[in-house]
């Protein structure tokens, strides 16, 4: 039976009362108090209040009564609580940094910088980001720059949308080492990201042929599909897949990531969901595609679904805002509370020198209804 806190206190006030009444009884029997008084007086002076104890104590023990009993895992194996892919990246990176001294090289600070972009892509969160870019102020601005700070300072800038700067840096990688595969794919990207389709499918090509696999095929074919061409670029990639089979399950999640993505624009909604499935099936924690899946769901008229594809996500800025969208849509109860704290989020990103435009701009479309 599980018991509350206040049971416990009350058998400590019960054992008291307990006591007092023997004891008053035994000096009742001894006559008047030194004092001229009587000890029944001095004893109703301690027990009036004492007897809200008893009172209370009896109201705890009903309580204790209705409460569930205890659960007891019948093995140690028996998983209580999940973290999230937030949670998880967050205490890691908290046990990290407390063992790291600050850096105090650029090796050092590229190193750790990294895993801080790791920790965002894997948990959805922009804050991170800012972290990473703290990491590196003291050679931010640095010109002479090595190819390993330039690609991590590209992925800061890609993350806060600052594609221009990106590009720069990226583009100084691959003329000074033009076999650098992630250089390459990086700087497709960041190209497709700004809508600079032909240098984006220049730069997949030229990916595809360092890195032949189904990771340039698709690469190839997303690219191809917003180029005018979606029906050539969704069989390539359904082709690319079915060739290797053996790759590992993220680059087959980006693949039917893709595929879902270029349904969608095909109007085959059906289609796009099924992808998106399978691509989760592979990643189940991939932030990004859930954020996607979400889209689909409510651009098709399925809210209700929104928030069983995120719940797991730990609700990201990104996650929230189709959370938020979602519960206002439906005029759920929480849809004022979840609008609010989006709103704190995205003034906190200002802050930290990270704006969120993308999300700013959707917040005042769809929640503000601001043309």
């Amino acid at each position: 039976m599980k018991t509350s806190l206040l049971s416990v206190a009350c058998r400590g006030g019960r054992s008291v009362v307990a006591t007092l009444v023997r004891s008053v009884r035994f000096n009742v029997a001894k006559g008047p108090t030194p004092h001229g008084g009587t000890y029944w007086y001095s004893f109703r002076r301690v027990i009036a209040p004492l007897g809200l104890v008893l009172i209370c104590c009896n109201a705890a023990s009903a309580q204790d009564a209705l409460l569930p009993a205890r659960y007891i895992p019948n093995s140690d194996a028996t998983v209580l609580y999940q973290r999230s892919a937030f949670e998880r990246w967050t205490v890691a990176l908290r046990v990290n940094t407390k063992t790291e001294r600050p850096s105090r090289s650029v090796d050092d600070a590229t190193s750790q910088a990294k895993r801080w972009l790791d920790a965002a892509d894997a948990a959805g969160q922009t804050r991170f980001v800012g972290y990473a870019r703290a990491v590196l102020e003291p050679w931010w601005d640095a010109v002479d720059a090595n190819s390993a700070l330039r690609m991590v300072r590209a992925r800061v800038n890609s993350a806060s949308h600052d594609f221009t700067a990106a590009i720069a840096d990226l583009r100084d990688i691959v003329a000074i080492e033009p076999d650098n595969a992630l250089a390459w794919l990086r700087l497709a990207l960041a190209h497709q990201a700004t809508g600079s389709f032909e240098p984006a499918l220049d730069a997949c090509i030229r990916f595809a042929q360092l890195a032949p696999g189904l990771l340039g095929t698709t690469c190839v074919g997303h690219v191809e599909s917003l180029s005018g061409s979606a029906e050539k670029g969704y069989q390539r990639i359904s082709s690319g897949l079915a060739r290797h089979r053996r790759e590992n399950a993220s680059i087959k999640s980006w693949a039917h990531s893709a595929l879902a993505d270029i349904a969608d624009r095909l109007g085959r909604s059906a289609l796009s969901e099924r992808h998106y499935q399978r691509a989760l099936a592979y990643t189940p924690t991939d932030q990004r595609v859930r954020e996607n899946y979400a889209d689909l769901l409510l651009n098709t008229h399925h809210s209700a679904s929104v928030r069983a594809v995120l719940n797991s996500s730990g609700f990201s800025d990104a996650a929230l805002l189709r959370v938020a969208i979602s519960a206002q849509r439906q005029d759920d109860d929480d849809a004022t509370e979840l609008k609010a704290l989006l709103t704190e989020r995205l003034a906190e990103s200002r802050q930290r020198g990270t704006p969120q435009y993308y999300l700013e701009a959707r917040f005042a479309l769809e929640l503000d209804a601001e043309p």
